[in-house]
């Protein structure tokens, strides 16, 4: 019940959660995979080896399910502006480009993201929204010389980052 209620409460906050699970890793189906016994792993040369092939299995797996979210479109724009205010149409056409090349490779997208390929309204009504949602959380403020531009918060390109990292 306590994973329900967090959802809720993220829910509410951020407007939109994406869980998705991966398939169990354990030592015993990487072990056969390798063809490798447990008694092997006493090879420090193995061991290393072996770890290192856990790693990249459960990094493999994290990128197959992982999808690129509004949250993580809209830092990856915000973060990679020379300039420190962004107008609102820049963003958005930033960040339609982005969702297009990550279609083109074949990213996981959120279902709202994958709305923003398209040319109708819904899809620009949902970047917008996004927009409004990091202006709510105080991830980004409205620029003080216009009104249709952005401006990062000093304090919040930290934890832009973790959500740019999202990708």
């Amino acid at each position: 019940t306590g994973l329900i209620r967090t959802t809720t409460v993220l829910f509410k906050k951020f407007g939109m959660l994406h869980v998705r699970v991966g398939r169990p890793l354990t030592v015993s189906d990487l072990l056969r995979k390798r063809q490798l016994g447990r008694d092997d792993l006493r090879s420090d040369s193995l061991r290393r080896g072996f770890a290192a092939d856990v790693g990249y299995a459960a990094l493999s797996d994290i990128n197959r399910i992982t999808l690129a979210t509004t949250s993580a479109i809209l830092s990856m724009v915000l973060l990679a502006t020379d300039s420190p205010v962004i107008g609102h149409d820049v963003l958005k056409e930033r960040a339609r480009g982005l969702v297009r090349y990550l279609d083109v490779v074949g990213a996981g997208l959120s279902g709202t993201v994958h709305g923003w390929l398209s040319d109708t309204p819904g899809g620009a009504e949902r970047l917008d929204k996004a927009a409004r949602v990091f202006l709510k959380s105080g991830r980004i403020a409205v620029a003080k010389k216009t009104s249709d531009a952005y401006a990062i918060p000093r304090k919040q390109r930290q934890a832009l980052d973790y959500y740019k990292n999202n990708i």
